[in-house]
This record gives structure tokens, C-alpha cells and sequence, in this order.
């Protein structure tokens, strides 16, 4: 289970960055026409309604968490682990979303831990198309067997922007199935600040995220109890919904045409559960690269 938490949450967030791109990329399309001396209306509605992107990206994070807490060993030493997440998404303007991405973790083995699969749908709308909705399906593959985990999952996200599209929310709930069931979901208030142009095509950016992650998880507990006076301990499992974490995303983008590049600081504030005692506050750095092709 634990493995399919990590993967969804280092995937969620690269998909979610991608589906804001290429709406800006959508509106800058629009954009330019409209400046045109001569509106060619039949221009307007390709771009609206036929419009297609590949958008790939490989995102590397130099340490990896178990829901913003450090991942540890039997005997307690923290794994120092970095994670390589390459995806490949192709979304068009009818609303059709298809992917494939993965998880490399090198503290593992085999190394190559997860691929999933992506089938959805999605659309922009809004009178400045500052919102967008979408809902998908993901399969998982291993790269060995684990027990009790959920090789699917049903994702539906809301991302809505303010008309300056300086500050926005997003909200996700995952329904995740098959050998074990779970529900997750995450709130996310996001800023889109433009620091400078260098050129027409050149910006950098800055762009915070603070997010909370709420979902579900098997915690043991246990009771001491007797047995004729002699004291033994009863264990038991106990399934909670609650705060998981919270993390704080400061990246800074430099985006040159249709590639981009992200150097990210991230720091989590794991919530105490049931049964947990001595939770560090955990943080990482991240690089992105990112390149959409317009087809």
C-alpha cells in the first residue's frame, strides 16, 4: 500500500503542473489570433476544438517520503532514497486524456518500481477558461509482487484560477481498488506569479503551492490485557481517515517556448496518527524538465 501512496502522490502533482500549461499554452494560441488585423473564425474554432499536445516530462527528487515521513529500515536507519518519475501525457481539446508514467526508486529492488497507465477525460471551461475538471483511470504494474495493494485507481480533479490566473485551488479525491481498498484526497491552494520576461518567448516564474493530504490507512494498536493475572499484549488493526500531511511547494520555472525547467524546494509537515510518536517535519529538493509538442 505504502508503495502505491508514494507513487500517486510524486505522480499527481507533475500531472497537475502539465494540465496548467498547456491551458495557458491553449489561451496564448487564442490570444494571438484575436491580435490579428483579420479574425479568421474558422482559426478560432481549430484552436478551441482541435487543438492536441504531447506533454512529456522527468521530474527528480534527491530525497523520497512515505506521506511527508521519512522512509525507514527495520532498524530504524532512514533510507535516503532519490525517485525519477518520466510520463508522457497526450491531451487534446476535445477533452481526451492518455498517459503513461513511472517510478524509479533507487533504494529498491528491481529499481524500476511502478508504471501506470492513464485513460480520461477532461475540459477547460469558463468564461476566461480559468477552470477545468477531469476524471481518470489509472492501472498499476509492479516491478515485483506486493500484498495488499491497489492496482487501480479512479481519480476526479477541480482546478479553478482566479480571472488573473494569479492564485487557484485544486481539489482531488482518488478511489483506490483492487486487493485493498482506500480513498485519498488533497486541497491545494496554488499562486502563478510572473517574475520577469527576458524575451517574448523567455519567462521565469514563481509558482507556491501549499497543499493538504487527507486519506485512509491500517494502523496497529494493540491493548495489554491479562490472562489469569499474567499481563499479554493483543494486537489489532484499526483503519483511520485523517490529515496525513501537509507540504509546502516553492518552484521556480524558467519556461523558454514549449520547454520548460523547474528547480523546487519542498517541505512537509506530517500530521500524528494513532500509534505514532517522534514525526520529523521532512523536506526535498526537485528538478523538473518539461516539453510539450503541439501536433
Amino acid at each position: 500500500m505504502k508503495q502505491l501512496l508514494i507513487s500517486v502522490f510524486l505522480l499527481s502533482f507533475c500531472i497537475v503542473n502539465a494540465q496548467i500549461e498547456i491551458n495557458e499554452e491553449e489561451e496564448e494560441l487564442i490570444d494571438e489570433l484575436f491580435l490579428t488585423e483579420e479574425i479568421d473564425l474558422q482559426n478560432i474554432i481549430d484552436v478551441l476544438y482541435n487543438h492536441k499536445t504531447i506533454y512529456t516530462t522527468v521530474n527528480y527528487t534527491n530525497k523520497t517520503h512515505f506521506a511527508g515521513r521519512e522512509l525507514k529500515r527495520l532498524n530504524g536507519e532512514v533510507v535516503n532514497q532519490i525517485s525519477i518519475t518520466p510520463q508522457v501525457f497526450y491531451i487534446n481539446s476535445k477533452g481526451l486524456v492518455l498517459g503513461v508514467s513511472g517510478l524509479y526508486l533507487s533504494e529498491l529492488d528491481p529499481k524500476w518500481d511502478t508504471s501506470i497507465l492513464t485513460i480520461g477525460y477532461g475540459k477547460t471551461f469558463g468564461k476566461n477558461l480559468n477552470m477545468r475538471y477531469e476524471t481518470t483511470y489509472s492501472r498499476y504494474f509492479y516491478g515485483k509482487e506486493y500484498e495488499n495493494v491497489s492496482k487501480n485507481s479512479i481519480d476526479a480533479r477541480f482546478l479553478i484560477f482566479s480571472e488573473d490566473r494569479l492564485i487557484g485551488t485544486e481539489l482531488e479525491v482518488s478511489y483506490l481498488f483492487g486487493e485493498s481498498n482506500a480513498i485519498s484526497a488533497s486541497l491545494g491552494l496554488i499562486s502563478n506569479i510572473k517574475l520577469f520576461e527576458l524575451n517574448k518567448h523567455t519567462t521565469v516564474s514563481f509558482q507556491p503551492q501549499f497543499t493538504f493530504y487527507v486519506g485512509q490507512e491500517n494502523i496497529e494498536l494493540y491493548n495489554i490485557r491479562f490472562n489469569q493475572y499474567r499481563p499479554y499484549i493483543e494486537y489489532y488493526y484499526d483503519k483511520v481517515f485523517e490529515l496525513f500531511y501537509a507540504q509546502l511547494n516553492l518552484p521556480l520555472n524558467l519556461s523558454i517556448k514549449n520547454f520548460d525547467i523547474e528547480l523546487g524546494y519542498n517541505y512537509n509537515v506530517p500530521n500524528k496518527l494513532k500509534g505514532e510518536s517522534h514525526l520529523k517535519n521532512t523536506s526535498f529538493t526537485n528538478v523538473a524538465l518539461r516539453y510539450s509538442i503541439d501536433l
